[in-house]
């Protein structure tokens, strides 16, 4: 449920940043898109460390699922 939760909400950072790119004025047409893609790179660091503590919490020959 979580990694769905996070892919979900990488999702909403990716239309976000392309909407902030068609209709934000200024510098913050590429300051907020800058930060949703830095944000969309921290959660898939999040998400990656999810999936290997919990292969490892379930060991390789357990069958997950």
């Amino acid at each position: 449920m979580k990694q769905k939760t996070l892919l979900l909400f990488q999702l909403f950072l990716a239309v976000f940043a392309f909407y902030a790119l068609v209709n934000y004025p200024g510098s913050s047409r590429f300051l907020v898109p800058l930060a949703c893609l830095v944000g969309m790179f921290v959660i898939a660091k999040v998400e990656t460390s999810l999936t290997e503590r919990a292969g490892l919490q379930h060991g390789p020959g357990d069958d997950v699922g």
